[in-house]
């Protein structure tokens, strides 16, 4: 399900895919292959407008960017001349995550306000990152439609989607934002981060390595083989998971402690707390535990991901941001032409 993520990136994590061979897993698992399916044939995110950018497109596209990206003090982002995506985050900010609120009405809003975005959104927002960005709220936006139309479904798996809709759509504002500040030059000080620039490395398809930091690659290695096994094994190997993420977090050089990857962080702590918390909890359906693993996935993305974004920037072979931008609008085409 997750294939499109690590074509951006091609970060060290891996799919989910839990190997219990029951009928509900194999029902799941051909429900989540229709969705994506359906998201690749989506028309909404085809585009005709550009086969591929060049130096001069891409700064057309990054002068409208500049021209129609605006934020406010909490950084909320509003486009100029569309208003749907200002409707959108209206209606996801009226979602009320209380069940016993649940108003089925604004939830139909939210979804129609989503599709109508995506379906005209500018190509100049269609970078690589935030198409991702876009897909993964696509994804929370069906598994809440779905419960539209199912009266069986709990009142815990409703919350969940509703708050992980939330999350999506946030996820969306903060790529946008991050796109807009990227347009601009920014002084950055290369003295205070030389521990950074000089200890975090990466390759060509964007795998991390960090010098003498051993406990991050044990890290990474556990989460790998956490991800490959099947359910039975996973639950045995958790606490491994989980012990060994405690002591990267203890031994973080002060230089890797920038905001945006200690929130990554704090993600994966809450995500692990939360598979640990539910894994043999009863009351929780299969659907829901792969649910689990698949935030898990979500967060440790985002960890690597904001770990390569703060290491690009004080990349020097990469400070065309021109380039930059170029590059990323042909990457998000990756997800337009499917």
């Amino acid at each position: 399900m997750k294939k499109s993520i690590f074509t951006i990136l091609m970060l060290s994590t891996i799919m989910i895919a839990c190997k219990d061979n029951d009928k509900e897993t194999d029902d799941l698992a051909n429900e989540q292959s229709v969705a994506e399916a359906d998201y690749q044939n989506n028309d909404d995110y085809n585009t005709t407008a550009v086969i591929t950018y060049n130096l001069e497109s891409a700064e057309k596209m990054a002068d409208e960017a500049r021209e129609n990206v605006t934020m406010d003090k909490n950084n909320m982002v509003s486009l100029k001349n569309f208003t749907s995506y200002g409707e959108l985050q209206n209606n996801i900010k009226n979602l009320s995550i209380d069940p016993s609120k649940r108003d089925k009405m604004q939830e139909k809003k939210a979804i129609e306000s989503f599709n109508y975005f995506v379906s005209n959104m500018p190509n100049y927002l269609k970078t690589n990152l935030i198409m991702k960005e876009v897909e993964d709220a696509r994804i929370a936006m069906k598994k809440l439609e779905k419960n539209l139309n199912d009266e069986t479904a709990s009142s815990r798996v409703i919350k969940k989607h509703i708050q992980n809709v939330k999350d999506k759509v946030a996820d969306l504002n903060n790529e946008i934002v991050d796109m807009r500040l990227s347009l601009d030059k920014q002084d950055l000080d290369y003295a205070a981060y030389s521990d950074f620039v000089n200890n975090v490395n990466y390759n060509d398809v964007g795998v991390i390595t960090i010098v003498d930091f051993d406990n991050y690659r044990q890290f990474q290695d556990d989460y790998n083989e956490f991800n490959q096994a099947d359910a039975e094994n996973q639950m045995k190997l958790e606490q491994s998971l989980s012990t060994t993420f405690n002591e990267m977090v203890a031994t973080m050089p002060n230089y890797l402690k920038i905001d945006d990857v200690m929130d990554a962080l704090d993600d994966i702590r809450k995500e692990i707390k939360e598979y640990e918390t539910e894994i043999d909890d009863p009351s929780i359906d299969n659907e829901e535990h792969l649910e689990n693993l698949e935030e898990i996935d979500e967060a440790m993305y985002d960890f690597n991901k904001e770990l390569l974004k703060a290491r690009k920037k004080f990349d020097e072979e990469n400070l065309d941001l021109l380039e930059n931008y170029m590059e990323s609008l042909n990457e998000g085409l990756e997800y337009l032409d499917k």
